[in-house]
């Protein structure tokens, strides 16, 4: 959730109507951009077949942005990569773009299924997965610059954890943990953490700060927390003989301030949600997705009005 209690709207910002007050319209905005987290690996039915790599977070950026008054801004929040998920093991779906201003932060790798397949690069990579015959793990795969880092590679007992917007997720030997996220402007929220990667009966590693979900070693792990951006858990399996899926990638945000000495934006609407705050000197417009992405949907669209 964000760092601030928000009232919700699914529509124009008040109806749309103009603000008034005599304030000057905003030349410059600041920005937190975070994809969708890329989703966790599956992990197949049998024994010897390890565990799932963790999901890559969502990309992260973040700046300052020159804007016109009057002109109307695109918004995009991408959606949380789903699991991989089947009997014959798959990897994590890559998350969904977000974007504003004509910059984009990409979507968070998919982590490797079992038997040491390697992870797939997004804003942060999704890690390589375990498996305990022998013959060794799979690659993390690499993140974008400036958005994120790569995932761990696994081992013969424990996969990679996903990487994260502050660091890399680390290796099975590591521990299989998922990178951690970032604080964006020391706000008390963290986003885009890695997800942590599954085993065959060893210890799972735990989901980075900043939404990562942690793996499993014995069954589905718990999903990726919705709207900050993290990486789904990789899946694990007991030697039980059973099919255990990986995670859901966590679906992104993008976060606009400005300072309140000026006006308010005109409007401003999300598929989603949209909330609005006046807090701290600024005016922050909040817009937030629907969750995961889909054959035809990868995010929510909105727009904002200064």
């Amino acid at each position: 959730m964000p760092f601030f209690n928000s009232i919700k709207s699914t529509g124009p910002l008040g109806g749309g109507r103009r603000i008034r007050g005599g304030k000057a319209k905003p030349t410059s905005i600041e920005y937190l951009i975070v994809a969708g987290g890329g989703g966790g690996g599956h992990c197949n039915s049998g024994g010897n077949r390890g565990g799932g790599g963790g999901g890559g977070a969502g990309g992260f950026r973040t700046g300052t942005a020159a804007v016109t008054p009057g002109t109307n801004y695109a918004v995009v929040v991408g959606g949380g990569g789903h699991r991989g998920a089947g009997p014959q093991g798959f990897i994590g779906a890559t998350g969904g773009n977000s974007s504003v201003f004509g910059i984009t932060s990409n979507g968070g790798g998919g982590g490797a299924h079992d038997e040491g397949s390697n992870g797939t690069s997004g804003g942060s990579g999704g890690a390589g997965s375990s498996t305990r015959a022998g013959r060794g793990g799979g690659n993390g795969a690499s993140g974008t610059a400036g958005q994120g880092n790569s995932g761990g590679n696994g081992n013969n007992a424990r996969a990679g954890g996903g990487g994260g917007a502050g660091a890399a997720g680390s290796s099975g030997d590591g521990g299989g943990h998922g990178g951690t996220g970032l604080n964006w402007n020391s706000l008390g929220t963290f986003y885009a953490g890695g997800g942590g990667g599954g085993s065959e009966g060893q210890g799972a590693g735990n989901g980075g700060n900043g939404g990562g979900a942690a793996g499993s070693n014995s069954g589905t792990p718990a999903n990726a927390v919705a709207n900050r951006g993290g990486g789904g858990g990789g899946g694990g399996n007991s030697g039980a003989y059973n099919n255990q899926e990986g995670s859901h990638g966590g679906s992104g945000i993008v976060i606009l301030r400005w300072a309140n000495t000026f006006a308010a934006a005109t409007s401003s609407s999300m598929s989603g949600a949209v909330s609005y705050q006046n807090t701290g000197g600024y005016h922050y417009y909040t817009f937030t997705g629907t969750g995961l992405i889909t054959w035809t949907n990868t995010g929510d669209s909105g727009t904002l009005t200064i």
